[in-house]
């Protein structure tokens, strides 16, 4: 039964290169907003949904649209999504921390977040309230659970290691 453990184990640099690309579907596949308001020509509500390589509009004729430039087409979001991505990939090679990875998630949700406000705003100083782009943290849920399920190795200590050589610099300086 323990050689069986072992050979499902895997080295940190393919772990982490493993949850970077599960992460990275994650980013480009998901819906990250939505949008649902009312369309007076048809006489019915839309939901207009957004992902980093997709489009999904269903109004009377739904239609999904696969977009890759759309990678392009909003650089800021694209950014935050794979900073978040390739912290997550430091977090499980031991160069960074689980709280750094999370925060930089929070961080690129909050992005969505403030454009809704941003829009929210606009209405009410027009007149015209409606919900827009309502951000949904399915990579931020993701990337929560892939940390929960699988532990990420704690970082080395390098203050430690910094400390211990500098005491034995200083019995060398000094004198």
């Amino acid at each position: 039964m323990g050689e069986d453990r072992e050979c499902f184990r895997l080295n940190l640099g393919t772990r982490a290169k493993i949850i970077a690309i599960i992460m990275a579907v994650v980013a480009l596949f998901t819906p990250y907003t939505f949008t649902r308001y009312f369309e007076p020509s048809d006489g019915i509500f839309v939901i207009w949904m957004s992902s980093l390589t997709w489009v999904h509009y269903s109004n009377v004729m739904p239609y999904f649209i696969f977009a890759p430039f759309l990678l392009l087409s909003y650089p800021i979001n694209t950014l935050l999504r794979f900073w978040f991505v390739f912290e997550m990939y430091r977090c499980y090679t031991r160069k960074s921390t689980i709280r750094r990875a999370l925060y930089i998630g929070v961080i690129s949700e909050l992005w969505q977040f403030s454009i809704m406000m941003y829009h929210l705003f606009n209405g009410l100083l027009y007149g015209m309230i409606q919900i827009a782009d309502v951000p949904i943290p399915l990579l931020l849920i993701g990337g929560v659970i892939i940390l929960k399920v699988v532990k990420p190795p704690k970082p080395l200590e390098l203050w430690a290691d910094e400390n211990n050589e500098s005491e034995s610099t200083d019995d060398f300086l000094v004198g």
